[in-house]
């Protein structure tokens, strides 16, 4: 969640499989990675897993309460969600089957817009965008002090400053400045912030602009540490 990285699933799913494991893959971000020609690589094996889910609300930006569940036994996710009752009884196929609200509204429709407008192009398109663009960002912080956390294989960028005090200082003026957000996180116990370039309305004039008002967030907690009080 914190870097973007990905498992070595080639590996690790035939393992699980030979000892008798379901294996199940938690793509909210990162499945959409098989999307892309640059990036399918990071993907590989993911296949021979038994379920997968992956967000529509993150980087697809559909609706919130919109996500994907794929399963590969169908009798298994029956089984499992099965909310028959003698006054409403349906077929493994009934959609009230397929997940946990059995009254629950037609989320699927925006995303299926999204994916329809989009096209596999686009949404190729639009994803290597954005890692392209976490790549730059990364680059410019590494460049004026930044500790860049992580390697930024997808679209996310994982950094902090020197200390944790200068971390936690600099998140509260960058936000407070009102031109960013972006969440406080951690990393193997130190204070650290965690970027992901996911508004499908991002471009490079939107990085170089918050890339300066970090900057800037650096230069004022510098100074203000330093300053006699």
């Amino acid at each position: 969640m914190n870097t973007g990285e990905f498992d070595p699933f080639d590996r690790l799913i035939p393992r699980a499989k030979a000892a008798g494991a379901w294996v199940h893959v938690d793509g909210a971000f990162g499945l959409w990675a098989r999307a892309t020609r640059a990036r399918r690589h990071l993907t590989e094996g993911i296949e021979g897993a038994d379920s997968w889910t992956v967000d529509g609300h993150k980087w697809l930006n559909t609706p919130y309460d919109g996500a994907v569940a794929i399963c590969r036994d169908r009798e298994a996710l029956y089984a499992a969600m099965n909310a028959d009752a003698s006054y409403a009884p349906s077929n493994i196929d009934a959609p009230a089957n397929k997940g946990l609200e059995f009254s629950r509204r037609a989320r699927g429709i925006p995303i299926w817009a999204a994916l329809r407008t989009l096209g596999r192009n686009g949404i190729d398109e639009m994803m290597s965008r954005h890692c392209d663009l976490a790549r730059h960002l990364a680059s410019e912080l590494r460049a004026d002090g930044f500790e860049i956390l992580n390697s930024v294989a997808l679209n996310q960028v994982l950094a902090r400053l020197d200390s944790d005090n200068k971390t936690r200082a600099l998140i509260e003026t960058a936000v407070n400045g009102g031109k960013v957000w972006f969440g406080p996180s951690s990393w193997e116990g130190r204070a650290a912030f965690r970027i992901s370039v996911t508004n499908w309305q991002t471009r490079e004039e939107h990085i170089q602009n918050l890339v300066q008002v970090l900057k800037a967030a650096k230069a004022r907690v510098d100074d203000a540490m330093v300053s006699p009080r």
